[in-house]
This record gives C-alpha cells, structure tokens and sequence, in this order.
C-alpha cells in the first residue's frame, strides 16, 4: 500500500486548551465555555499559526487546522495562479484583489464537511487505553475517511483530521 503524503510539510506544535469555569462545571446547562487550539506548523515553506475556538477540543483543533488551509491557498492563488497580474482583476485596488482571494480560498475550504466522528475505546481500564478515531469527511464531489489510533485521543483525531483534508485538497 503506498502512503500518503502528509497535509503539512512540519508540525511544530498543536495544544489544545480546555475551557471549563466554575459556572459551567456547576451548572446543568449545556452552554460549556469554548475550548481553543493552537497550531503552528509548516505547510510548502511558510510558516503557519493559528489559534481557533471550538465547541469541544476537536472542533477547535478542525477550525485551526481550517484557517491554515484558508491562508494556504490564499498564498497559493496569489503565487501560483497570479491573480495580481491577471487582466480580468487589474480594475481591482489590492484590497478588493486580497479580498476577492481570500473568498475564493474560503470556499475552497468551506466546502469540506465532517460527516462523521468516533472514538472507540480499545481494552484496558483506564483512561490512558488505546482509542481508534474514525472520521468521513466530505466535500462536493468526494468522501474520504481515516482511521488512527493512539492512546491520545487529540492526536489520533489531529491525524485523522489531517489525512482527510490531504486526500481532499490533493
């Protein structure tokens, strides 16, 4: 089986905050406070962080990994494809160019879904026991899933996270 290429070149570090206050701990709501994650990484050369909220670790971690893939193809439009030198764009001022880019790379990213989620755990009794994360993403005209295990569960679900963005962007 050949393997995959991984989404980033480099990751630097990924830490996820857990957001509990004394009102949501005592509380029967379900308005729990918003978990953030950091993610520094590199993705073709370029240097990326983000932080990003969530509802829940892993929400917070998919938005972080989201806004990276958005300044991603944002850099790459204006790289690759030249759109500052483009005739149809020359009326544009830089603003409205970086603006028009930037809806562009967002759509790209925004049209990819998580259609599913879930974590089995794998024997043993306590919470340091092996989980297997599946995930199915999906995107207009493709679905793909991975499966990742760890005894970790915000790494097994970065992972899983990061292989299903690759196969859909590659």
């Amino acid at each position: 089986m050949k393997k995959r290429e991984k989404l980033f070149n480099e990751v630097e570090s990924v830490r996820v905050i857990a957001g509990y206050s004394k009102k949501s701990i005592n509380s029967n709501d379900s308005e729990w406070d918003l978990d953030e994650a950091k993610l520094k990484v590199i993705l073709n050369s370029v240097k990326y962080y983000e932080v990003a909220e969530g509802h829940g670790p892993v929400n917070a971690l998919d938005n972080a990994i989201r806004k990276i893939l958005v300044k991603a193809e944002f850099d790459r439009l204006i790289v690759d494809k030249g759109y500052s030198s483009q005739k149809k764009f020359k009326s544009l001022t830089q603003q409205e160019l970086d603006d028009k880019t930037l809806e562009i790379a967002k759509k790209k990213v925004d049209t990819i879904k998580l259609e599913s989620y879930s974590v089995v755990k794998l024997g043993g009794q306590d919470t340091a026991s092996e989980v297997i994360i599946t995930l199915r993403m999906v995107s207009e005209d493709k679905s793909v899933g991975s499966i990742v295990s760890s005894t970790n569960v915000l790494e097994a679900s970065f992972k899983a996270l990061t292989d299903c963005y690759q196969q859909l962007l590659k």
